[in-house]
């Protein structure tokens, strides 16, 4: 029997679903403030394997998390269908969802999606992770706000307050970012979205990943767009989840994006 992920469900009387897909060290607790501008759509925000109130299904990976994710959709979607909404490490769980389930995809719209080639550096990157990820919650929040910029999950959203960032998920997490795996079409009509602002670090996506899936998923869908947002940076979720909401209805409903995007 397939495990089924612990999720928020949000406004079932309505017709249209949407799947939202959290980074990584994060839980579904991540889009509290984004579902909140989202009434009308019916909402699944599940957290990923590892993470959150899922901590006990292992391991991390993106195929298993878009394996349990379509089991996810078929269940308790409308029609067994979802707009599919995923940032960062979620971006990542948006895309291979779409690109391998395409039966439970209707729309996919992924920011942050970042993938840097391996190199020397690449064995050591878990270990980087593993300490910035700590840091972040030892220091006194308004020095997090400042240097990190939202980039792990904020104390005021944490579930299980760190509790999920093990070495072995670090590692799990780096294999994924890190990676020179094929990125497949998807019929779903595609929007990749580089928050562009930079920042004291590097909080900024990097737009050459985003055109570059943008043009690998117009293969399967014509209007698929890669865009930048910017005035945000890596994790605007959090820093405009109004925006963030006005931006995922336009790219549903198929109307103009909002003013503060631009095409890459």
């Amino acid at each position: 029997m397939s495990q089924q992920l612990a999720h928020l469900e949000l406004n079932d009387s309505r017709p249209t679903t949407i799947l939202f897909i959290h980074g990584a060290f994060s839980s579904q607790r991540e889009w509290i403030p984004v579902s909140g501008h989202l009434s009308d759509y019916h909402l699944l925000i599940p957290s990923l394997p590892s993470h959150g109130s899922n901590l006990k299904i292992r391991p991390f990976s993106v195929e298993f998390s878009a394996h349990l994710l379509a089991d996810l959709i078929r269940q308790k979607a409308k029609n067994g269908k979802a707009h599919i909404v995923g940032l960062s490490m979620g971006a990542h769980g948006a895309i291979y969802l779409a690109s391998h389930y395409p039966d439970v995809v209707t729309t996919v719209f992924a920011s942050g999606f970042n993938r840097f080639s391996p190199s020397i550096w690449t064995p050591v990157l878990p270990y980087i992770v593993y300490v910035l990820h700590h840091l972040s919650h030892l220091a006194p929040q308004r020095v997090t706000s400042y240097l990190m910029d939202g980039m792990f999950e904020p104390p005021g959203l944490q579930q299980d307050s760190g509790a999920a960032c093990t070495m072995s998920l670090c590692r799990e997490v780096v294999g994924t970012i890190v990676s020179d795996a094929e990125i497949l079409p998807a019929p779903a009509r595609t929007l990749m979205i580089a928050a562009t602002k930079r920042g004291l670090l590097p909080t900024n996506d990097r737009t050459e990943d985003a055109k570059m899936v943008a043009d690998i998923m117009k293969e399967g869908n014509g209007a698929s767009r890669a865009v930048e947002v910017r005035t945000m940076r890596h994790p605007w979720d959090l820093q405009d989840p109004e925006l963030f909401a006005r931006s995922v209805v336009a790219w549903i409903e198929g109307i103009a994006l909002p003013e503060e995007i631009s095409d890459l």
